[in-house]
């Protein structure tokens, strides 16, 4: 377990400026940019350390960022407007996988190390919700849940597809979710730890992490 810091992305250059814990910056670029595309992070082999990765809406593909610079791209769905994705760690092996959320039909889509693919609905969908991932009873597997702007609710569902719902905030246009674990400590049970903010654009992954980074 670590301390979460905070970074954000640039869709114009496709850079990253992540939070050191002195408090300055450390930029970087990864990938080619563009408005089609969407951050988000993960600890890809499960080294307790957290990396970056940005999915391209227009073809699908999701692109990893390896600790020593390289990188893994792979195509994941057919992606499209309306297409943003997730990552965490669906099964508490301590690495992260990636995912996506598609809006038109409120459908998951969860990638696992093998290849394969969990997918089920979740939600009516709609353009104005947006997915974010939250361990929110602490047993160390992550579960989705969609944000809806119109109403400012939070709907997070449970390892048993049972499904907890509430308000926060108002909502309305330029709101998005994030979750992550802001004290390092187990939550009780019932009480996700989720907090929105105003943003011009729409971060689509997890802006901060669950105790990792």
């Amino acid at each position: 377990m670590g301390r979460s810091l905070v970074g954000w992305y640039r869709q114009s250059d496709s850079s990253f400026h992540i939070q050191q814990p002195d408090g300055t910056s450390n930029p970087f670029v990864y990938g080619d940019g563009g408005s089609t595309n969407f951050p988000f992070a993960g600890d890809w082999n499960g080294d307790g350390k957290d990396q970056v990765g940005f999915y391209r809406q227009s073809d699908g593909s999701f692109h990893l960022r390896k600790l020593d610079g390289g990188s893994q791209a792979f195509v994941y769905g057919d992606g499209g407007p309306g297409t943003y994705p997730v990552a965490g760690d669906w099964n508490g092996d301590d690495r992260d996988e990636v995912g996506f959320y598609r809006q038109g039909d409120g459908s998951f889509h969860l990638r696992k190390h093998d290849g394969t693919s969990v997918a089920f609905i979740y939600g009516d969908g709609g353009s104005n919700t947006f997915p974010f991932t939250v361990d929110h009873d602490g047993d160390g597997k992550d579960e989705v849940g969609f944000y809806r702007q119109s109403d400012g609710s939070f709907h997070i569902r449970r390892q048993d597809a049972t499904s907890i719902a509430f308000s926060y905030g108002g909502g309305g246009a330029g709101t998005y979710p994030i979750g992550g674990n802001w004290d390092g400590d187990k939550p009780p049970a019932n009480v996700p730890q989720v907090v929105t903010i105003a943003t011009s654009r729409r971060s689509g992954g997890r802006s901060a992490r669950r105790g990792r980074p």
